[in-house]
């Protein structure tokens, strides 16, 4: 009876593409969320030391990061640009997608979500999606655009840091002191 299982699971293997096995996308683990922040919504990261909301200015879609009980270097990210506020009136400016804002009618009201390791937020109006996550075993919120871009945003309790892909993981990354003012 194995002999002949064997035989018939050899035959169904060499058959040709009848019987292809598919791959199926991975399923994200239990317990991780996927967010879609609107227009007044807050996302808080404790363990990076983190909050961003989504809001408005001057038409367009943003998602504004602070550090939690405040600090320097906000960070603001619009569909075409990342702005890391040095001062009130100075800012370091990197190009952050092809696009531009897309004005929205919808808004999110004010829900209020805490984002566990593996959580996600993604932020359409802003071109913008950040993961909780970690590294060498420090918290850190990980921002990407939506879609192709160029840099990289991650968010630690004592620093946001700025990596551009272009220039490759050997090029120093723009680090900003995210400290108490």
């Amino acid at each position: 009876m194995r002999l002949v299982l064997t035989l018939a699971a050899l035959a169904l293997a060499g058959c040709g593409s009848a019987h292809k096995q598919v791959k199926r996308a991975p399923t994200p683990p239990a317990g991780h969320r996927t967010y879609t922040l609107l227009t007044g919504d807050t996302a808080r990261v404790p363990g990076a030391g983190t909050t961003c909301q989504a809001s408005q200015e001057g038409g367009q879609k943003n998602l504004f990061c602070s550090r939690i009980g405040g600090g320097r270097n906000d960070v603001v990210f619009y569909a075409d640009s990342v702005l890391v506020w040095k001062s009130t009136d100075a800012a370091d400016s990197y190009r952050w997608t092809a696009g531009r804002s897309r004005p929205t009618d919808k808004t999110g009201g004010s829900h209020f979500y805490t984002l566990a390791a593996g959580d996600q937020i993604r932020v359409p109006g802003a071109a913008t999606k950040c993961t909780a996550s970690g590294e060498a075993g420090r918290p850190n919120l990980f921002c990407t655009p939506i879609g192709k871009g160029r840099y990289q945003v991650v968010f630690y309790p004592f620093a946001v840091i700025v990596w551009d892909l272009v220039r490759g993981p050997d090029d120093p990354a723009k680090s900003y002191e995210w400290a108490p003012r």
